[in-house]
């Protein structure tokens, strides 16, 4: 059975994005190393100390539509030291373009198109809360493509039931051999504020493939109650719902900057606002069913209640 968690960070600070927790650090001796193989990735993760009762071990996952990782279950949620994972604070106009699509936009687009690669599981174990709010826990790698554009639609998502502040973009640099360099957002030291809703990212690895942040057990055992292969991007959504893979080709945003890609959103006839915004309103859709339908302006939304039918 796979351990949902990453090996060996080399130090962290732990990050909640509603209520921030005091930094913590902690520090493992590993290596890691990634070499390409045509169209795939073959990651190798050599552990010389592991957190888990399962001991050390060396193992070996592939990326061919999509991001995998093994990872060995660790007992805290932990960040790696100076660095960060890669990414830049996000320009102001970037920010303010993500966060405040047009609701028109959002309802002329609805569900978006039909999607291969995403997969949508009911779940059925205890709800997920943190300081009595549901949680949105997403687990992501900065180097993965799929991660950067998924995030997009995440960051549209959260931002119709609070407020998302200090966002990065990142470029996912060379790891992924076959779509190198594609730009997405990071909520690396992001920031939460909703009545409604708690967020949390655990970014596992940087945009150069090494080693970043660790979920907790409990996290841990939350992605695996949908995840157990390890694929990336990875959401829980409450408890309820969890979303694997990105829904779509994240080719749709290759060789765009992060301000073209911003721009894109609201215009209704865009491929790249029909593919991000389509999945927000899946996102917003599974969230709605958490918060009671609050706020009744977003989850009664003809975008919303047409998204709906895809959970």
């Amino acid at each position: 059975m796979v351990s949902w968690a990453p090996t060996s960070p080399l130090g962290s600070a732990t990050r909640q994005a509603v209520r921030p927790l005091p930094p913590s650090h902690l520090r493992h001796d590993s290596r890691h190393h990634v070499e390409p193989a045509g169209t795939r990735v073959i990651l190798h993760t050599f552990v010389e100390e592991a957190d888990s009762d399962e001991g050390s071990f060396v193992s070996k996952r592939f990326l061919t539509l999509t991001c995998f990782a093994f990872v060995a279950l660790g007992a805290t949620a932990e960040a790696a030291a100076a660095g960060g994972d890669g990414s830049k604070p996000a320009p102001a106009s970037v920010s303010r373009l993500v966060t405040d699509v047009p609701v028109t936009t959002l309802n002329a687009i609805g569900a978006g198109k039909e999607w291969k690669q995403l997969t949508v599981k009911k779940l059925k174990g205890a709800s997920l809360k943190v300081n009595d709010l549901p949680e949105v826990l997403m687990g992501s790698l900065a180097w993965c493509p799929h991660c950067a554009v998924t995030n997009w639609a995440v960051a549209i998502a959260l931002s119709r039931f609070g407020a998302v502040t200090g966002l990065h973009v990142v470029d996912t640099g060379t790891v992924f051999k076959s779509l190198k360099h594609v730009k997405g957002i990071s909520f690396y030291k992001s920031r939460y504020a909703s009545s409604l809703l708690s967020f949390t990212d655990v970014i596992l690895q940087t945009n150069k493939g090494k080693n970043f942040e660790k979920p907790t057990k409990a996290q841990g055992k939350a992605f695996e109650s949908f995840d157990r292969v390890g694929n990336f991007p990875a959401i829980d959504v409450g408890g309820a719902y969890g979303f694997v893979n990105s829904a779509f080709d994240p080719s749709v945003i290759a060789h765009k900057s992060a301000l073209q890609i911003a721009q894109s959103l609201a215009d209704p006839t865009s491929p790249i606002a029909i593919d991000i915004d389509g999945f927000a309103n899946v996102l917003t859709a599974a969230i709605c069913t958490q918060t009671a339908q609050a706020p009744s302006s977003v989850c009664a939304s003809p975008g919303v209640t047409a998204a709906a039918k895809k959970l």
